[in-house]
């Protein structure tokens, strides 16, 4: 039977992936692990995740990650290369810090019957995104808040603006390309990965773009794939529900155990994120409601 492959981007908590993991139906979905660089475990705390469908990448491919640069696109691009050896129909970016809020094989199902859809929710194109390509911007701009923030809108007003940048600084590339925004997380069909990695492949220049851009993970995919009117017309919602907080923070609430019923009925698949730290009533609540 055909196969889906589940990529996951984690960070923390070998035990809450292990759960996570645990959740997919083994002879109809793989999973390929990329750990964060700056996380450390041990050898004996992988043997949680010893499981005959479960890939993880060694050290040689993992990747340092941080908030707003490109760090988390090389990281994924590291998964789709190891998944991609092998024929799958669909490839599905997750984080460690999600879980199934449907059985694994309602999933299955959905995405079978859509093999010709992609998954990620696209963002109505506005000033604001624009900038994030418009301009370069230095490391230590480059994090969800601190310093980082204050240093990155001092930037931004000294280039024109928070919606506008002075011509004379847009390079020529973007100016010569469209660019198109979305969630992060994703499900691609295998169509879709292959022309991905085959243009990243002969296009080298399209990822050095996007090495000193803003939050290049919410546009990189979602432009090589929408800019290709094979693919334009492909994009359906996403399977990942999550919630950010009034306030348009970076990071996406932790879901707790008032949030069950909201979870159970909000029609996706996945859900993030969730932290075993916080509320572990939650993730097993969620577990057990999910079982085949």
């Amino acid at each position: 039977m055909e196969k889906i492959a589940i990529l996951i981007l984690a960070h923390k908590s070998i035990l809450q992936v292990g759960r996570f993991i645990d959740q997919f139906q083994d002879d109809l979905f793989d999973i390929y692990i990329h750990f964060d660089k700056k996380f450390e475990f041990s050898s004996g705390e992988l043997k949680l995740l010893n499981k005959r469908n479960v890939v993880i990448l060694p050290d040689s491919q993992r990747i340092l990650t941080n908030w707003g640069d490109i760090t988390l696109v090389l990281a994924t691009i590291q998964l789709l290369k190891a998944s991609a050896k092998s024929n799958y129909f669909f490839y599905v970016l997750c984080s460690g810090q999600d879980l199934l809020i449907k059985k694994s094989t309602d999933l299955y199902q959905t995405l079978s019957e859509n093999r010709n859809a992609n998954f990620n929710t696209l963002m109505p194109s506005s000033k604001l995104f624009n900038k994030r390509n418009q301009v370069p911007y230095f490391q230590c701009m480059r994090a969800s808040k601190g310093s980082a923030y204050f240093l990155r809108n001092i930037w931004k007003y000294l280039t024109g603006g928070r919606k506008h940048t002075f011509p004379f600084l847009i390079s020529r590339f973007y100016k010569e390309h469209a660019f198109r925004f979305g969630y992060q997380w994703f499900a691609y069909n295998r169509e879709a990965v292959t022309y991905i990695l085959d243009y990243l492949h002969s296009h080298p220049e399209f990822l050095n773009f996007f090495k000193n851009k803003l939050v290049p993970d919410e546009c990189f995919f979602q432009t090589l794939l929408w800019t290709n009117p094979k693919f334009k017309d492909s994009f359906l919602p996403g399977i990942t529900y999550a919630v950010f907080p009034p306030k348009k923070s970076s990071s996406p609430k932790v879901f707790t155990e008032t949030d069950f019923g909201e979870l159970m009925s909000c029609g996706k698949f996945i859900a993030r994120k969730f932290d075993i730290d916080v509320d572990q009533n939650i993730i097993e609540k969620v577990i057990m409601a999910t079982k085949p």
